[in-house]
């Protein structure tokens, strides 16, 4: 596994990008325009494609067509859900190199067979791509291993984000020992937001610690009236607030306000708001599965149990101790230098212009498009 390599930018090439679905806010399709709007900054055009796409103009995403993906010397195809229409993209023979953001498997979707039919549509097209795509992509170390594991190779890391763009500067004591619990993301089966409310329950009996449990994110319908069915059951309704979807300075003041992040998904290709927690200065709590333990890498407080009795008493003892927070705020601030070196534009540029060079030693680039 290798992350970029560096080369000089390959003016005049085109670089499109493809997914089936793009929406506001999204974890992907937030990469596509930063990735789109990185490499345009070096001289390398390209266009992002979404056949399913909300706010299509404010976004500047296009409705696929053959012609236009055509035009591509390079099409990064995004992967993070099952893609009805990657045959048609294929057929294209244009070269590709595969994006890959992790497939939450279809296990956790039993109440939905659509989204569980996407899962295991995504998964079973691994194999399809795996022999297809000219260059192998991904997110995390935790996705690079899977990729291996299934027979890729040579699987390069391109950057999620770009840390040097930070967009608010918060307060060198970023917590509020008074303030909510905050998590943010889909309300949804594997982030377990339902054992969230459980671990704010125990909180209060056993600790006398009455939180606030913020949840920002949109919804699944059926498991957010699961999560509301379980706190109006335990006697905290009134201390769950599930706020759906904010705009960037709603989300800056939930992290402001924050006592802490307490983050119990069961499944994470990277998980961006972990980042945004230690951003903001707020000491983490994090399950340690799938990528959560390498975005983390040793920061933050990384939980070894599912007992939401146990994360409370951990949670309680914390954050009545103000030094050992400070500890906490400390590591996460030394982990975001760490990933600052690497999830930044120059290192996106860099990526994907190592793919152009290899491409342009391996052929002459055509003087017009196929």
């Amino acid at each position: 596994m290798a992350g970029g390599t560096r080369g000089a930018a390959v003016s005049g090439w085109v670089v499109h990008q493809y997914h089936p679905c793009a929406r506001p806010g999204d974890a992907v399709t937030q990469h596509m325009l930063l990735l789109r709007d990185c490499l345009r900054a070096a001289g390398i055009e390209g266009t992002v494609f979404a056949p399913d796409c909300d706010a299509r103009e404010a976004l500047g995403i296009e409705n696929p067509s053959p012609g236009g993906l055509r035009r591509a010397d390079l099409i990064l195809l995004h992967h993070s859900t099952g893609n009805p229409e990657l045959e048609k993209v294929l057929l294209l023979r244009r070269p590709i190199a595969l994006v890959y953001h992790n497939i939450t498997p279809g296990g956790f979707f039993r109440h939905d067979p659509v989204l569980a039919g996407l899962a295991h549509l995504g998964r079973s097209q691994l194999e399809r791509l795996r022999d297809r795509v000219r260059f192998t992509l991904t997110v995390s170390d935790y996705n690079a291993r899977e990729l291996s594991a299934l027979g890729f190779r040579d699987v390069r890391l391109v950057p999620l984000l770009d840390l040097a763009a930070s967009r608010t500067e918060f307060p060198e004591h970023g917590h509020e020992p008074s303030g909510d619990l905050l998590f943010v993301g889909r309300v949804t089966p594997h982030k377990s937001q339902d054992l969230l409310v459980r671990v704010l329950f125990h909180l209060a009996r056993e600790h006398g610690k009455r939180f606030r449990l913020v949840l920002v994110g949109s919804r699944d319908p059926v498991y957010a009236d699961y999560v509301s069915l379980v706190a109006r059951s335990l006697g905290v309704r009134d201390s769950l607030c599930m706020n759906g979807a904010v705009d960037a300075a709603t989300l800056d003041l939930h992290y402001r306000h924050s006592a802490a992040f307490l983050c119990v998904s069961r499944h994470e290709g990277f998980c961006i708001p972990l980042v945004e927690a230690m951003k903001a200065r707020l000491p983490v709590f994090a399950l340690a599965r799938t990528g959560v333990a390498s975005t983390l890498g040793r920061a933050g407080i990384q939980l070894g149990t599912l007992e939401p009795h146990q994360i409370a008493t951990i949670v309680a003892e914390t954050l009545s101790d103000g030094p050992a927070c400070g500890e906490i705020v400390a590591g996460q601030d030394q982990r975001l230098a760490e990933l600052g070196e690497f999830q930044c534009a120059r290192v996106m540029v860099e990526t994907v212009t190592a793919c152009l060079n290899d491409l342009a030693a391996a052929r002459p680039r055509p003087e017009a498009f196929a």
